[in-house]
């Protein structure tokens, strides 16, 4: 799944539990796991690559391509997060703090995987495993026509419960 859907579920989820903020930014950050189970796509990330000597079977690089991968990633998370706060500032510019918590909460799984992969020996091996075991085993990506419609039909059906909230 792409960051950008998580962010805008994670987002949507602030606003519409928005009366409890732990539970709202819990639940964001829980439905990163439940949406990684959902068969989806992903870009490539051209610094990740396989190592059968690592945990998982992978490894960063870290080299020219970390960096395009951080600007990929980091211009998604961006617009993932943009997308449920301007949302917000149409239907409750108050929560506008819960929103962006929400969003940020739903991305963190990855964060904590790109450190696990710079650190792959330090405790969040155990929510690298974790990460790793709910995951779908069957990618999309291989079928952009199918997976990237499927995100975005996601992140519609969620814009679509904020703007109603």
């Amino acid at each position: 799944m792409i960051l950008a859907t998580h962010a805008v579920v994670g987002g949507a989820l602030g606003l519409l539990l928005r009366d409890n903020p732990a539970g709202a930014i819990f639940a964001a950050f829980t439905s990163h796991f439940l949406l990684d189970a959902i068969p989806h796509w992903h870009y490539q990330l051209r610094a990740k690559e396989r190592d059968a000597g690592m945990p998982f079977g992978y490894r960063l690089r870290f080299d020219r391509d970390l960096i395009r991968d951080i600007v990929t990633t980091g211009m998604d998370c961006a617009v993932g997060t943009a997308i449920p706060l301007a949302a917000g500032a149409l239907v409750a510019p108050t929560y506008l703090w819960v929103i962006f918590w929400g969003a940020a909460a739903s991305v963190l799984p990855d964060f904590m995987q790109f450190l696990y992969y710079a650190f792959p020996r330090s405790p969040l091996r155990h929510l690298q495993r974790f990460h790793y075991a709910i995951h779908a085993k069957t990618r999309l990506d291989h079928k952009p026509l199918v997976g990237i419609p499927a995100q975005i039909a996601l992140a519609a059906i969620f814009l679509a419960l904020m703007l109603a909230a």
